[in-house]
């Protein structure tokens, strides 16, 4: 099920960067939204290929983030503030319904 929050969080932010690029006079030949195992794979393959290639993912640089360096703390990324976006849907204008 896609999380409409999260979407138009991405959203968001991309039209903000593309604004950004777009100020700064920056063309690319494709542009690709999200970087998990689809949009980082496609968005490298095209490089490789010599295309100019725009990536854009939510959020910031997390790098640095014990939680996000070592695999095996996953769980620790799950409740981790920093990478949680804590963005809920509501599904239906009756608040006494329940999924």
């Amino acid at each position: 099920m896609i999380d409409m929050g999260k979407l138009w969080c991405l959203a968001l932010s991309s039209i903000l960067f593309l604004s950004s690029a777009i100020a700064n006079a920056q063309t690319y030949d494709y542009i690709v939204v999200g970087s998990g195992p689809g949009g980082g794979t496609l968005a490298a393959n095209l490089a490789k290929a010599g295309e100019s290639v725009l990536l854009l993912e939510a959020g910031d640089d997390q790098g640095n983030n014990p939680s996000e360096e070592i695999a095996a703390w996953f769980f620790k990324a799950f409740s981790d503030p920093t990478m949680r976006w804590d963005f809920f849907v509501k599904l239906h204008s009756d608040d006494g319904i329940t999924l």
